[in-house]
């Protein structure tokens, strides 16, 4: 296979054109989609924090209301 400089340069350009193809696609489509996926893990983390806060209050709250309760049955 004889490749003259001209067909060198052209090969050399379309590989460049492909990385930056590729690159351009990185940062248009994937970029976006991994700081999404980022968001929603810290929504995720945030949720899991508030349902734990729920859950205590939730217990407190029905040890308030068994104690009312008990009070109430012994008058």
């Amino acid at each position: 296979m004889n490749l003259d400089a001209e067909t060198i340069k052209q090969i050399i350009a379309l590989g460049s054109l492909f990385v930056a193809v590729i690159g351009l696609w990185h940062k248009l489509v994937i970029l976006p989609i991994k700081e999404e996926l980022k968001l929603n893990a810290t929504s995720i983390r945030t949720l899991e924090i508030d349902s734990a806060k729920l859950d205590t209050t939730l217990t407190a709250l029905t040890n308030a209301i068994d104690r009312l309760t008990d009070r109430l049955d012994r008058e």
